[in-house]
């Protein structure tokens, strides 16, 4: 930048002392001119010869007495060409550009959009299970997210992706989830707008494509293992308080410690909102609702519930969806 110093009592031009009551001599106001071009021209040359050098902007007045044109250059390194400010970074990082992406939706339809939706989707499950996706997962909604008419037509999904890239260009790439975009938007069949949470996973990828089985093929081997009884869902929203994310952290990492070994647990999934910090979501399959049950029985779960009823750790009311897999 190029600070300006004005009105000086007894003021300086290229450190002559000068007579404050004395007009200007030609060539003073000259040398004074050209000093400033030289300033300009040697702030440009050392912008472009040093990229990461941050020039202020700056005013200026014609030269005269009682002005010293005094440079200051401020550096800066960055990374990116968008620069974080040190209150919006994480306090503790949960995730890094690359951690898995995942995506949590809940769509309300309309009752005689209901087939129609359900094609679309099983389309876009189908194609991205057998290529891209880590996992996607459709269920139906429970008695209690019943429309009046008694039809069932809240439905739920969970994605997930290497990363959030590898997300967009199935956006743009894939032609099932185009026709299921192209349906969204030409017959509008929501009875609210579909409610979309994004987040990056705070643990390893550990589902169901890790062990190199298809999501199909894990499902099925848990239900004959069990019977072939249905696969119960949660996706759940957890809004933190900032002075209690450490303390939710470690109790979260122990519950997904003792999740994973529960015999009926088929997965437990859960990472940071991609866009507001502190809010956490979590995607949980349990064989049936002995599973279920199973799981709200375990030590690690109680230790989760007494941190939920010690004072007031949320933020937001918590949001529990719970559903049966459909595929």
């Amino acid at each position: 930048s190029i600070i300006l110093v004005q009105d000086m009592p007894t003021p300086f031009i290229h450190g002559r002392r000068q007579n404050a009551s004395a007009a200007p001599a030609p060539h003073t106001v000259l040398s004074s001119t050209l000093y400033y071009c030289l300033l300009v021209a040697l702030h440009i040359l050392v912008f472009h010869l040093h990229p990461s050098i941050i020039v202020d902007a700056f005013a200026f007045s014609s030269p005269g007495p009682g002005l010293l044109l005094v440079p200051s250059i401020t550096t800066t390194k960055t990374t990116s060409s968008i620069r974080m400010s040190a209150s919006s970074s994480p306090s503790t990082s949960t995730s890094t550009s690359t951690s898995t992406f995942a995506i949590n939706t809940k769509y309300k339809i309309q009752p005689k959009y209901k087939s129609e939706f359900l094609k679309v989707v099983k389309n876009v499950a189908t194609q991205e299970s057998k290529t891209t996706a880590l996992q996607y997962v459709v269920g139906q909604g429970y008695p209690d997210d019943d429309d009046d008419d008694g039809e069932k037509n809240v439905f739920y999904v969970h994605e997930e992706y290497k990363s959030q890239s590898q997300y967009d260009d199935v956006c743009k790439t894939c032609e099932q989830y185009k026709t299921m975009k192209q349906f969204f938007d030409t017959e509008n069949p929501f009875v609210e707008e579909p409610t979309v949470d994004m987040f990056t996973l705070c643990h390893d990828y550990d589902g169901p494509h890790s062990s190199g089985q298809t999501i199909a093929e894990t499902s099925s081997a848990a239900k004959e293992e069990e019977e072939v009884v249905e696969v119960v869902c949660l996706n759940v929203e957890l809004c933190i308080h900032p002075t209690l994310r450490q303390e939710f952290l470690e109790c979260i990492r122990q519950n997904k410690s003792g999740s994973d070994n529960e015999p009926k647990c088929l997965q437990y999934t859960w990472g940071e909102n991609a866009n507001e910090e502190n809010t956490f979501h979590f995607h949980e399959r349990y064989v049936g609702e002995d599973g279920l049950s199973a799981h709200n029985d375990a030590p690690h779960f109680k230790v989760w519930e007494e941190f939920a009823g010690e004072g007031e750790p949320f933020r937001r009311t918590p949001v529990v969806q719970k559903f049966r897999e459909l595929l």
